[in-house]
């Protein structure tokens, strides 16, 4: 069940930025020629306008007695006249006795790398992302001997493949698309145009039903994603985005705050003191998927 909803969830995402935007694609799976893919769901490019944004983010899960746990965050995602892009999550204690952490990823297409830390562990992991020519697929592996660390601890990689490929194709938003009978069934709403924050947001809806039996469910499972975007500085930016998931439950992520500033440049690096593990991608033979049974 986890599986189905994780890629329920995950084609939620894809179609709602198609509608509403360009597709954007993940920073740590993909990596595409001549432009670089930021943290936040946008593409950047060298030579942006920069800009800082910040959100507030609610989840809210039913149990099955009834009650409901709820948590908060806040996110800032940025982008610097480089086109390098930033998102930093932090959570909001519930209460006195917790401590707030803060999760941040970077994507720097000059230095080509990708980085990503934790508050809770004060390790770093930096990706260097190799050149790649536009319009090419090719697989990268990160392999132990890939690996450097700078600290007394040794760093370790999983050796995993990563494929870097275009964009997936066969998706037209604004139509249904129906998979084969008895698998997802999803359909794009076009919800016109809406103020928030003082920008002219545009929206979209994403809805996804799983047939009952299709994942071990009684009863079909529907979930939504609606998403309403802005083009600022050329990138597509979300203002607000609702998730509504029924194993997942509710997530709100609504802009509060903009600004075209710059960001701090040392919000771009793992903070002082941090440990880093640096990992070198390398070329690959690419696996191909393996054939389905009729």
């Amino acid at each position: 069940m986890r599986e189905v909803c994780t890629f329920r969830a995950s084609i939620l995402r894809v179609l709602t930025t198609l509608a509403a935007t360009s597709l954007a694609l993940p920073v740590w799976g993909q990596v595409s020629g001549g432009q670089n893919t930021a943290p936040n769901g946008a593409t950047a490019r060298s030579g942006s306008e920069p800009y800082i944004a910040e959100y507030e983010v609610s989840t809210v899960k039913t149990l099955a007695n009834g009650s409901t746990i709820t948590q908060e965050f806040t996110e800032v995602r940025a982008v610097d006249a480089q086109g390098r892009t930033m998102t930093a999550i932090t959570t909001i204690p519930a209460s006195s006795d917790e401590t707030a952490t803060t999760k941040v990823s970077v994507s720097d297409p000059v230095a080509r790398t990708n980085a990503r830390w934790d508050s809770r562990t004060s390790l770093a992991t930096v990706v260097k992302r190799p050149s790649q020519e536009p319009g090419r697929a090719s697989c990268w592996a990160i392999t132990p001997e890939n690996v450097s660390t700078d600290s007394a601890t040794d760093g370790q990689s999983s050796g995993k493949a990563l494929q870097i490929a275009g964009p997936p194709t066969g998706l037209t938003p604004g139509t249904p698309t129906v998979s084969k009978p008895g698998q997802v069934e999803t359909t794009i709403e076009h919800l016109g145009t809406q103020t928030i924050q003082g920008f002219e947001a545009h929206g979209s809806r994403v809805t996804q039903t799983t047939p009952a039996g299709a994942a071990g469910n009684t009863k079909p499972l529907v979930s939504t994603r609606e998403s309403w975007q802005v083009n600022v500085h050329g990138i597509g930016l979300t203002v607000r985005e609702v998730d509504d998931d029924p194993e997942n439950g509710k997530r709100i992520t609504e802009l509060v705050k903009f600004s075209p500033d710059q960001p701090d440049p040392a919000s771009l690096h793992p903070p002082e003191g941090y440990e880093i593990s640096t990992q070198e991608m390398h070329q690959v033979p690419c696996q191909q998927p393996a054939p389905t049974s009729q």
